[in-house]
C-alpha cells in the first residue's frame, strides 16, 4: 500500500470518530479506531522506509560535500537546505502518526466508558 493511500484512509477513519454520531456507538467507535489503527501501523512502516532513505541520502550528500571541498559546516547547511522537502514529509507523517494513535487511545477509553455505564444501568 502507498503511504498516500494509508494517510487518505487515516483521514477517513479519524472523520468518522470525529462524527457527533459516533459519541455514543461503541460498535461505530472500535470499527473505526481499529481500521484507524491499521491504517497507522502502514503509515508507521512507509514512515520507516522514508527515514531511512533520508539518512542515507543526508550521508551520501554529505560526503559529495565534503569530497568537492567544502567544510563540514558548510557540507552540513547544504545537506539541511537541500533535503528539506524530504525532512518536512517525515516531520509530518510522524505527527500524523501520533495524533492517530491517541485518536485511537481516545477511542478505546470511550469504549471501555460506555460499556461500563451500560452495565451499570442494569
Amino acid at each position: 500500500m502507498l503511504l498516500s493511500t494509508a494517510l487518505k484512509c487515516m483521514s477517513e477513519h479519524r472523520e468518522a470518530l470525529l462524527e457527533i454520531s459516533s459519541v455514543s456507538n461503541p460498535t461505530y467507535i472500535s470499527e473505526h479506531a481499529h481500521r484507524l489503527a491499521q491504517y497507522i501501523s502502514v503509515a508507521e512502516e512507509k514512515l520507516a522506509d522514508l527515514e531511512s532513505e533520508l539518512s542515507i541520502n543526508e550521508d551520501n550528500l554529505f560526503k559529495q560535500y565534503i569530497k568537492s571541498g567544502k567544510s563540514i559546516n558548510a557540507s552540513k547547511e547544504s545537506v539541511k537546505h537541500e533535503l528539506t522537502k524530504e525532512r518536512s514529509e517525515v516531520v509530518k507523517v510522524t505527527r500524523l502518526v501520533s495524533s492517530g494513535w491517541k485518536l485511537v487511545s481516545e477511542a478505546q477509553s470511550r469504549v471501555k466508558h460506555l460499556i461500563a455505564e451500560a452495565n451499570n444501568q442494569i
